[in-house]
Parts: C-alpha cells; structure tokens; sequence
C-alpha cells in the first residue's frame, strides 16, 4: 500500500510536513552535522552520492541534500552572495535506515531529489520508502513525494524553464511515472509499458582488436545481437557471446560458446561476465574487464560465410555435449542443451532395475555443472536405483575434455568416460 506526502514547508527552523494522515510539525537540529559554513564537493548539473550530494546551479547558488542520521533527509543551500551555507532542514523526517544514494537533477533554478529508506537497505534490501523532492526559488519551500512499499526511483529530469519535473521507475516491461509542476504539485504515479530496448544498429558489423590480435563479428539477433570473435595471433580460437541490450550503447554477454580452438585459459576468449560498449561516435567498441579496444573494418571471408540471422548462443562448453558411461558400464549419461540456457542432463542405467532420470543443469565455469537446486533431478522412466536418481550433481570436467567425474559426498566420486564406438557424442 503506497501513500503520499503532498509538500513540506520550511520556515523559521520548522518543518511543516503535510502526509497522507495529517500535519505533523516538528524542530530541526543539526547537531554534529556539517557546519553551516562548510563547502561541499562535487557539484554538477546532475550529482549523485551515497550519504550526501550537492548540485551546483548557473547562478553559484549550490544545494545540499544529505541523510542524516536516525532523522530523515535533510537540505541546506549556498547563497554566493553571502558566501555562506543554510542551515541544514529537514524536509523529510523517518527513522528508518537510509538506503545508498541520493540524486539531484537541475534546470532552470529548480531542483529535483531522489532518496530511499528502509532497514536494512544500505546492504541491498529493498527500500520502504522513497522520496520525491522539488524546490524552487530560495529552496525555503519544498515539495516532498513519499512512496511506500515502492522499488524506488531511477531517474529524475527537469524541464526546460523549471515548473515540470518527472521521476522514473522502469523495469524491462514498464515505465512508471511521478510527474510534479509548479502550479498543481505531484500528480500520479502512472504507468505505461516501455518500448523494447534495442542495440544500437552501429553495432552491427566487422571490427579489429587495435592490437590485431582479434577479429569480430556483430550480427543483429532480436533486440539483441550475436558477437562472434576470432583469433589472429597465437592459439586459434572462434568464441560467440549473446549479446543483451543493457543499454543502447551497452551489451551485455549472456552466453558465451567456445565454437572451436582447443579448451584452454584462452580459449574461449571472453568469459560470460562481460560488457561490451560502443562510443559516442559509433567508431570504437571497448569491454568492462578486457583492455581491447576495437574499431570498425571490413569483413573478411569468414565472417561473410557466417549464417545470417545467426544461431542462438549456448552456454555449456562442447567438450560436455554427448553421451558418457561410467568407467564400470552401469551407466549413460546424455548431456544437451535443447534450448539457450537450459542445459540438461539424462541418466540410463545399463544394468540392474531400469531406471532413467532427468536433471536441469546449470554452469558457472567452463568446466563445472551443478543440477538447479530448486529443482533436483527425479526419474522420468522405471523405478528408482542406484545412483538414478543422483541426489545432487556436481560434475568436474577433466583438462583433455576426456572424462568428467561426479562428486560424492563421502568416499570416492564416480568417472564418467566417453562410450567406446559411435554414439559418444
């Protein structure tokens, strides 16, 4: 259940707050805080910071939002021509913990502030509460929105001439907004569904490592895209990642497929932990972990020949797909990924009771896979037996890529080898 504060009125070192329940008026102090004279860093247009943040307007006029303590969030402001700070007023009172973050927005001498509460949420759970601010003119009078219950707010923007401001919360399918003017206060919040992200189209296309140690690929796939990098020096090796837009210019790697090249430290080239980021002028793709760079070219015979649209990217290493047995015959185990992302593990037991059972993997590492716990492998065909169902798998790959072995949680785990003559993949 949400409820709003319609505004906060400041005057004379009192804070008159109207909520959804009443007037509840209350005195500032400020003991321990920042001393009025003292002068802030960190001043922009748009500033931002955990504990405090302060903005910077055309005029030298500066505004401080900061938490403070078991008491609210508080304001003060600068005035150029006195050379001095306000007092520090709150203009929202709660004692609940405050969360990280607080955002100002400017234009056109109106100010906009976002800021989040609730216990426990400095360490990432979420807020119960979230404010809304907007002063104006001599920042003696703010209006504060409060939100309960509420993911809080992402973005706030000030319009041109400063008497509209909006505050954005968006998920990957809606945007919902708080919208506030000068003359009617805060109206909403409303909600609308939010346009698909897409990559940016320069994206696509053939790029060079500046080192040329690399060659890429960018193939648009859905909103979405498909980077397929090759080597051009040392060990060969062709690697794919699924690209997801983060933002417009950010893709974030969901998948990555080691498409040939031996298993190796290098090969695949990039782990799934990856960002890739095209600039400003759509000339120049850089990575969040690794130091290359590259820049755009003309594709080349390989990467003309590769299918258009390209084929969704897996994230399980070739090296598992197949059948394997244990080293006794007793049992074949068949791993596929039929869809991206949802790798699959079949036992059959080859001797004794018959019994096959199913288990949803997932991997963390190249050569590791692990059943989704939530959801344990269970027999699809026969009765259970001996070591069908396994009640948890924790497979380790070898280094050749030519046996995998089964963790048990006492005595020695279980060796699983490719089957002798066909079939084994």
């Amino acid at each position: 259940m949400r409820s709003r504060t319609a505004g906060a009125l400041t005057a004379g070192g009192v804070v008159m707050v109207l909520t959804g329940v009443g007037w509840g008026v209350f005195a500032i102090t400020d003991s321990g805080s920042t001393s009025g004279q003292g002068t802030p860093a960190n001043a922009a247009t748009r500033a931002e910071g955990e504990d405090r943040a302060v903005i910077e307007l055309p005029d030298g006029r500066k505004v401080e939002m900061r938490y403070v303590e078991q008491k609210g969030l508080g304001e003060r402001h600068y005035d150029p021509g006195t050379g001095k700070w306000s007092a520090t007023k709150l203009i929202h009172r709660t004692e609940e913990d405050p969360c990280q973050g607080i955002e100002l927005a400017a234009t056109d001498g109106t100010v906009a502030a976002i800021a989040d509460f609730g216990q426990y949420c400095y360490d990432g759970e979420p807020p119960q509460e979230s404010i809304a601010a907007v002063g104006t003119g001599r920042f003696t009078r703010w209006g504060v929105d409060r939100q309960k219950g509420f993911d809080g707010w992402n973005k706030a923007n000030v319009a041109e001439g400063g008497d509209h401001a909006a505050f954005l919360h968006y998920t990957e399918e809606r945007i919902e907004t708080l919208r506030w003017s000068e003359k009617d206060g805060y109206s909403g919040p409303s909600e609308k569904p939010r346009p698909a992200r897409r990559l940016d189209e320069r994206f696509f296309g053939s790029w060079k490592a500046e080192d040329g140690s690399q060659r890429l690929a960018v193939q648009q796939s859905g909103n979405g895209g498909v980077a397929t990098f090759f080597s051009r020096s040392g060990e060969r090796c062709v690697t794919r990642a699924g690209l997801h837009p983060n933002r417009r210019n950010v893709g974030e790697f969901t998948a990555v497929f080691r498409e040939s090249g031996e298993r190796s430290e290098k090969c695949p080239m990039y782990g799934e932990f990856e960002f890739m980021t095209i600039n400003k002028a759509g000339t120049r793709l850089s990575f969040q972990v690794s130091k290359l760079s590259f820049t755009k070219t003309e594709p080349d015979q390989a990467e003309r020949e590769l299918p258009d649209p390209p084929e969704p990217v897996t994230g399980v290493d070739k090296d598992w797909l197949g059948s394997w047995e244990l080293e006794d015959g007793s049992q074949r185990v068949t791993i596929r990924e039929p869809r991206p992302q949802e790798p699959t593990a079949v036992f059959t037991n080859l001797k004794g009771r018959r019994c096959v059972a199913r288990a949803e993997l997932y991997t963390s590492q190249l050569d590791t896979l692990f059943n989704v716990a939530s959801r344990p492998p269970k027999v699809i065909e026969g009765e259970p037996a001996a070591n069908c169902p396994q009640k948890n798998v924790h497979f380790s790959l070898s280094a050749d890529g030519k046996s995998f072995t089964q963790k048990a949680e006492d005595g020695p785990g279980l060796t699983y080898v490719r089957p002798s003559g066909p079939g084994g993949r």
